[in-house]
């Protein structure tokens, strides 16, 4: 997956400070090396660059897959 934004930054408060320059690239590289029923493991590397300046993000990701059963329902 990749992102590119170019236009005015943006202050976020505890995020990223690429967001608040006005060019902004992305790549995120996405490996899935466990899949069992409804358990997942991801590896996850994002590569972010800006003019002058880049930097990596490294993860791993652990979902479980609930199923699409209605836990609760909300009254209108």
């Amino acid at each position: 997956m990749t992102r590119f934004y170019k236009g005015q930054g943006s202050h976020i408060i505890y995020g990223d400070a690429f967001f608040e320059k006005k060019t902004y690239n992305r790549l995120d590289i996405i490996y899935t090396p466990f899949l069992y029923k409804r358990v997942k493991g991801q590896f996850i590397l994002s590569l972010h660059q800006t003019p002058g300046y880049s930097s990596n993000q490294e993860a791993f990701r652990v979902t479980v897959d609930l199923g699409r059963q209605t836990l609760v329902r909300f009254k209108d």
